[in-house]
């Protein structure tokens, strides 16, 4: 390994910074949906229980998961989900590279020096 090689890796650093970086915005919004989906469930079940019919609201609870509506709020909600899902696992994938390519960096600039 000689210096344009560690030149070579420093380059490899930055362009996964710069992949990161576009990547922040949009791993923030993830975070925020991942971390949030439990509570939309329910306020898309609460919605559908206050519009469905029974005389309980256990029976109304019933109806609203039955519903057609509620079904297709979960498919919305489970496909935000799932795109955040792959966006947080891309950065923290981006992350994961950077601490690697830092250390092998490291561990080249060491072996060049001796």
């Amino acid at each position: 390994m000689d210096f344009s090689d560690i030149a070579a890796l420093q380059v490899e650093i930055y362009h996964t910074l710069d992949q990161q970086e576009k990547l922040r915005d949009e791993f923030a919004v993830a975070k925020q949906v991942a971390e949030y989906d439990s509570d939309r469930r329910k306020i898309a079940l609460a919605k559908c229980v206050k519009g469905s019919v029974g005389k309980s609201i256990a029976e109304k609870e019933m109806n609203a998961r039955a519903s057609l509506e509620y079904n297709d709020a979960l498919g919305a909600l489970g496909d935000a989900y799932a795109a955040s899902q792959k966006i947080i696992s891309r950065y923290y994938s981006l992350s994961s590279k950077l601490d690697a390519l830092r250390s092998i960096l490291s561990t080249q600039k060491q072996l060049a020096s001796l």
